[in-house]
């Protein structure tokens, strides 16, 4: 049976449709004309069709995102919905492996601030030291950044009128100060990420991994799959070679020729799939795999930075992890009645995330806290207190 849509019909000659009845030569116009709006009509259904199917692809994608394949908080994952760990089987016990040493910042030969403690009298006797010589005991460094203050630099456009012949002559402002108030420069710099040529950067390869494996689960491609197994791959090669603070040569070379090869077969499959219906404006859509794609080549050096720099973390969810309490408290209350009770949140949770980086018990740092005597690095008493009170 031809299932074809538009089947090629016989024709006939003008002498043989000429010498046929009327009435059959009439029935023939009107299934002409009929079997021609039919095709009209089947060519716009089959566009429609295919409009529909994208858009049943988009809205099943849409609903197959969770927090483990996507950047989707876990808050909205619902209660059926159970999250997959990137992390795969070790077989080892959970919590540090025996024999495993402990990270922690090293302090530095030359501080940029020095701050003396000295005793003013004896704890047995009570004699005043203040003649006394000292010698450091002991030594405890803090690292911190230091608070950004506004600095606002006003440009003067002078006059001056010649003693010779009277002509009004205007300073000319830089070719950069080009409004009567602007950001600058350098606050600029802080809301351009990849603007700006004069710094590096280093991309979240956890949100990569997620992406990586919807592509490879919903959108079945293979190479997505060869990806995220090449980037933990190169991942668990680091910490191996943390000690040595550098990755070989011939690991390097490894991956980079992988990663190029991956990406190359990534464009190829995309190259053979035909393109997304238009919209009526805007630039051509791309699938979400062809983004991911002209990402991972296009910011490669940011993907794999990690590998040359061991400062740059694989993920960034250290920095996500201090702000991710303030988010729940805004999305649970809403907001704070007052400014002051949004520094007094944030200097609480400061003080928690500080004694979970450091290794403390946090228990015990919040009753040590509360006792008026909280764990403060290379602080004085008075500093202390101070901050207490407030």
């Amino acid at each position: 049976m031809n299932l074809d849509p538009t089947p090629s019909f016989p024709t006939l000659s003008g002498e043989i449709f000429d010498s046929l009845p009327e009435s059959i030569r009439s029935y023939i116009r009107y299934l002409e004309a009929t079997i021609q709006q039919q095709q009209i009509q089947i060519q716009q259904q089959q566009v429609r069709i295919q409009q529909l199917e994208v858009r049943v692809h988009e809205l099943e994608a849409l609903l197959s995102k969770d927090s483990s394949n996507s950047s989707k908080p876990p808050g909205s994952d619902g209660l059926k919905k159970k999250t997959k760990s990137q992390r795969g089987k070790s077989g080892k016990k959970p919590g540090a492996q025996q024999g495993h040493a402990g990270k922690s910042l090293a302090q530095i030969s030359n501080p940029d601030l020095i701050v003396t403690h000295t005793p003013t009298n004896c704890h047995g006797c009570g004699s005043n030291l203040g003649q006394v010589d000292g010698t450091c005991a002991e030594t405890r460094q803090v690292f911190d950044i230091p608070q950004p203050k506004i600095e606002v630099t006003e440009h003067q456009a002078l006059e001056k009128r010649c003693p010779c012949c009277g002509e009004l002559n205007r300073g000319v402002f830089p070719e950069n100060i080009r409004g009567p108030v602007q950001y600058g420069e350098r606050v600029q710099a802080l809301a351009a990420y990849f603007a700006y040529e004069q710094i590096t950067h280093g991309l979240c390869n956890a949100h990569h991994l997620r992406e990586l494996t919807f592509i490879h689960e919903q959108e079945k491609e293979d190479w997505a799959k060869q990806m995220k197994d090449l980037l933990i791959f190169a991942k668990n090669e680091v910490e191996r070679h943390l000690e040595k603070g550098a990755l070989p040569q011939e690991i390097l070379l490894r991956i980079e020729e992988t990663y190029g090869q991956i990406i190359a077969e990534g464009f190829a499959y995309h190259s053979l799939l035909p393109p997304l219906p238009k919209g009526k404006r805007g630039r051509q859509k791309q699938r979400d795999g062809k983004n991911l794609l002209d990402r991972l080549r296009d910011k490669r050096s940011c993907v794999l930075r990690f590998m040359y720099d061991f400062s740059v973390a694989f993920t960034n969810n250290l920095g996500e992890q201090d702000i991710r309490m303030i988010k729940l408290k805004q999305k649970i209350s809403g907001c704070f009645r007052i400014l002051r009770g949004g520094q007094i949140f944030c200097r609480i949770r400061g003080y928690i995330s500080t004694a979970r980086k450091q290794g403390w018990n946090i228990w015990d740092a919040l009753a040590e806290a509360i006792r008026g005597c909280p764990r403060l690095l290379a602080v004085h008493q008075e500093t202390a207190l101070q901050a207490i009170a407030v």
